[in-house]
């Protein structure tokens, strides 16, 4: 019977483990690099919501020399440019905006394969607002 016990504690122990994909990793430039799709989205109109899948969802691209470009997939919809910083928990976009230099921050956390943004000004959200992309490249 001891040895069933010591078998069935182990397969516990470790299929209760989180993914190692969805394990939470440090905020570094090296781990932004690359292309992220938007897969889901977390919006509440005002009550309860849940996670929505995103079709087609655009993809930003971030670049070594801080640079970042985003592919707007939604038709009517222009693509954007610019230049990004990553500084403790907060990811700052600036980019032209109708000739304009616009930013907008985000509060951020990352795992090796999916990034979750949350607008944090100067366009935030009054109720939970989310953004989770996955690491296309």
């Amino acid at each position: 019977m001891k040895p069933y016990f010591v078998l069935t504690a182990f397969f516990l122990v470790f299929s209760c483990q989180k993914d190692t994909e969805e394990t939470i990793v440090p905020l570094t430039t090296s781990n932004i690099l690359g292309s992220w799709q938007l897969k889901s989205s977390y919006v509440s109109p005002g009550g309860d919501t849940e996670w929505g899948e995103v079709e087609d969802g655009y993809i930003f691209k971030f670049n070594s020399d801080a640079t970042f470009t985003q592919n707007k997939t939604i038709e009517g919809a222009s693509d954007k440019s610019g230049t990004y910083i990553l500084s403790d928990d907060i990811f700052q976009l600036t980019y032209s905006d109708g000739g304009k230099q616009a930013s907008q921050h985000f509060s951020i956390e990352m795992s090796k394969t999916i990034m979750t943004l949350s607008p944090a000004g100067p366009s935030f959200c009054i109720e939970p607002c989310l953004y989770r992309y996955r690491k296309v490249d």
